[in-house]
């Protein structure tokens, strides 16, 4: 009697799991990569009493986990960081004039250390745009394209350096340098580029998919408004708009949403002369409003699923802190969960609206830190339509390296991936 052949059914790929990662320039030779997990049992939120006032829910003060690399460069510069894929990128400039030696890469998916490409000239303010495997760049006066680097193994990857490496594009029809803010179009090939302060408000849009022939990128105009950003926007499937921080002044620290520019050309609307799109402001401050915090900076980041979202603000506080949050990388606890005791943490359940002006002697000599404080929170629109984060949010407070920048602090870099 013959035996049949047993077929073993497909193993289905384990998807890997994304974390947020952290950058710091707190040690005097460059940067460190930190690792949090925002999935794991013990960032879920505790149970919130029937009747508590809406916004984020205080969950305490947490030790940093050791870093997961460490690494040489310039200090001081956030804006030569960009991630795509599971690559994390330094792009930091060159001291001579010469190339730069080539970029460092961290790939948090296989934890390998790599460098390349090659950057030439030093770039001044670059805006980075992430679209699927490709890294899209605009700085003063250039337009690159960097295309991904076949694995290792890969019978199409070329042993040479060289392989890898950025492609110029045409230049676009507006100054790079005044880019306020850019999103990603759903359609998963278009992005929208914003421009304003010193040059006129416009935004503009370029279809990825590419063509024969370099000289035939095409950026279109949609229209002389700007999008209400600052820095990046995020599509979010279920409120089916763009979401992201404010970018007008006198709704700083707020939660903004507007709907999706439609990308045919052809449509009802004259390209160029398409509409500013609806917006709203969320009804609660994301920035915190705790009485003695001073905000420094901040980075909005989206969890990529069901409305969540991160925000990063660095703030500065004058207290007594416990010596233990002044130390260095080498001793913060491995978990990254360590409870710590902040002297000023009753006061963060207290109305903001209380007396400064209340200060005794022992608080004139009290010295300045700086903290992150990690927001996490899920938007919504309630039944009027508002755009809010409801009882939806929680946030905790993080010390932070005393030796990290002042610049980094400004322009806090993180990335979930």
């Amino acid at each position: 009697m013959g035996k049949g052949k047993t077929t073993m059914p497909k193993r289905r790929p384990v998807e890997r799991r994304r974390h947020l990662y952290l950058v710091f320039d707190d040690w005097s030779g460059g940067y460190s990569i930190r690792k949090i997990d925002l999935l794991g049992d013990h960032w879920r939120p505790p149970l919130v009493p029937v009747g508590t006032p809406e916004g984020p829910v205080f969950t305490g003060m947490f030790t940093l986990p050791v870093a997961s690399l460490r690494f040489e460069a310039p200090r001081g510069e956030p804006r030569c960081f960009a991630a795509f894929g599971s690559k994390i990128m330094a792009f930091h400039p060159t001291k001579d004039s010469g190339f730069a030696p080539g970029a460092t890469i961290y790939d948090v998916g296989t934890r390998c250390l790599s460098y390349g490409p090659k950057t030439w000239p030093d770039r001044v303010n670059p805006t980075y745009i992430p679209v699927g495997d490709r890294l899209f760049v605009l700085d003063a006066g250039s337009f690159e394209v960097l295309n991904p680097l076949q694995p290792y193994g890969d019978p199409n990857r070329d042993s040479s350096a060289s392989a890898w490496a950025w492609s110029k594009l045409p230049a676009p029809i507006f100054h790079c340098d005044h880019v306020t803010a850019y999103a990603m179009h759903p359609d998963g090939r278009t992005f929208f580029v914003s421009i304003g302060g010193d040059a006129a408000p416009a935004t503009f849009s370029l279809d990825t998919v590419e063509p024969v022939a370099k000289e035939d990128w095409k950026w279109e105009l949609r229209g002389k408004w700007k999008l209400p950003f600052t820095g990046r926007a995020y599509y979010v499937r279920e409120l089916d708009a763009w979401v992201g921080l404010s970018g007008d002044p006198s709704t700083i620290g707020r939660l903004c949403s507007c709907n999706v520019v439609p990308t045919n050309s052809h449509s009802a609307d004259t390209i160029g002369q398409q509409q500013c799109p609806a917006m709203k402001f969320s009804k609660e401050k994301l920035f915190s409003e705790v009485r003695g915090e001073n905000h420094i900076g901040a980075n909005l980041v989206y969890l990529g699923h069901e409305r969540k979202f991160c925000l990063l603000e660095c703030i500065s506080i004058q207290a007594d802190l416990p010596e233990k949050l002044t130390d260095s990388d080498e001793t913060n606890g491995e978990s990254g969960v360590e409870v710590v005791e902040l002297p000023y943490v009753d006061d963060l359940c207290e109305d903001s609206s209380d007396d400064a002006n209340e200060d005794s002697d022992d608080e004139v000599n009290k010295d300045w830190y700086r903290l992150f404080r990690l927001t996490a929170f899920s938007p919504q629109y309630d039944k009027n339509g508002d755009l809010t984060i409801g009882i939806s949010g929680w946030y905790r407070y993080y010390n932070m390296p005393q030796e990290v920048s002042q610049s980094m602090f400004e322009c806090p870099v993180a990335f979930w991936m």
